[in-house]
């Protein structure tokens, strides 16, 4: 009881005192919450004289703390919504745990910390934000997606192991590999846009609150991967598909950000698939009447002999078309990749289709 009155003490003088403290994270005796945008209790930790003095770095900005004696299973990589810190990092070494918080400002503020009988507390300044609320506003539309060639990096070093992410809304997390094929280590970037009219001419981006990547900033070095993580931040319901890029950037010498790298994230509603497959003029004609995306992989084309050859997968999104040329008695085989799994799709020829 003693232990709850103190915090509500050090709350109160925070002007905290109506706030519900948020647990961020969880392992064995170790806890961190927040019951505030800025302030954090970390409790569970050994019994220590001093507590460690944090430090700040830059490139990005982030605020570190070295925890003696304290061990975690894994390495933690956790966003932070609706927080000043974007983002809070936990690493394991031989003899200590690094804490670090991540900022998406110039300069990561100076924390205050607070020894306590319930654990440390660390509180951050809240900056003027003025300056960047006008560089957010400045960035949030983005022209067109049709981006010119030469705005992408020809000798591009990052790739992943998938290029289409299907992300259904019942789920909160998704996950995929970045990979650097270069010989030096990199600072990479990570941003995810909402896409309006997917496909079109008119298709334009806007950062996206809906879903977020982490980590936001990090280093890949030569040869090495790493785990990207996506998160929903909503549950909102859509009468059609949700599309999103996420778009890797990398600084370069001008001071202007390269694009090194960009997938395609679909959200796709509950729907039945809406693909219609018809003869246009000696030609197959695939059409997407749904409301979700239709994937077609794998694809071959086989003659009456079984001599087949590959064919490019297509994706469809809903209102699009697609014409496949089709010599006669042949039959055209894809792989239709659903957010539920997967089912084989057969195409017959244009003459058999009246």
């Amino acid at each position: 009881m003693r232990k709850i009155f103190t915090l509500i003490f050090i709350l109160n003088l925070l002007g905290l005192e109506k706030l519900e403290a948020q647990q961020i994270f969880s392992s064995g005796d170790l806890k961190i919450t927040s019951p505030s945008r800025n302030v954090f209790l970390i409790s569970g930790l050994p019994r220590q004289k001093t507590y460690p003095t944090p430090f700040s770095l830059s490139s990005p900005a982030r605020v570190v703390l070295d925890f003696e004696d304290v061990s975690i299973k894994q390495n933690y990589d956790l966003p932070l919504l609706g927080h000043l810190p974007t983002g809070l990092r936990l690493g394991r070494h031989p003899s200590k745990t690094r804490l670090v918080f991540d900022f998406n400002l110039a300069q990561a503020p100076t924390p205050l910390l607070e020894k306590t009988e319930v654990g440390l507390v660390v509180s951050f300044p809240i900056p003027d934000t003025s300056s960047i609320q006008a560089v957010t506003n400045q960035e949030r539309v983005l022209p067109a997606l049709h981006v010119e060639p030469a705005q992408f990096k020809k000798d591009s070093f990052l790739r992943s192991d998938k290029s289409i992410l299907l992300f259904p809304r019942e789920l909160q997390t998704k996950t995929f590999e970045v990979f650097n094929d270069s010989e030096f280590r990199r600072q990479i970037e990570s941003s995810v846009y909402l896409v309006k009219n997917p496909g079109q001419e008119s298709e334009q981006l806007s950062l996206s609150r809906k879903i977020l990547a982490s980590p936001k900033r990090f280093s890949l070095e030569a040869g090495q991967s790493r785990a990207v993580r996506l998160f929903q931040t909503e549950a909102a319901e859509y009468d059609k598909e949700q599309v999103f890029r996420v778009r890797f950037t990398q600084k370069e010498e001008t001071n202007s950000n390269a694009i090194v790298h960009e997938i395609l994230v679909l959200v796709p509603i509950l729907a039945p698939v809406g693909l219609s497959i018809n003869n246009k003029d000696g030609q197959i004609e695939l059409a997407n009447y749904g409301k979700n995306s239709i994937l077609l992989e794998q694809g071959k084309s086989c003659d009456q002999k079984a001599k087949c050859k590959k064919l490019p997968a297509i994706h469809l999104f809903p209102g699009d078309t697609e014409l496949l040329e089709s010599e006669d008695q042949s039959v055209i085989e894809f792989v239709q990749k659903t957010a539920s799994g997967f089912e084989v799709l057969k195409i017959v020829t244009p003459s058999q289709l009246r």
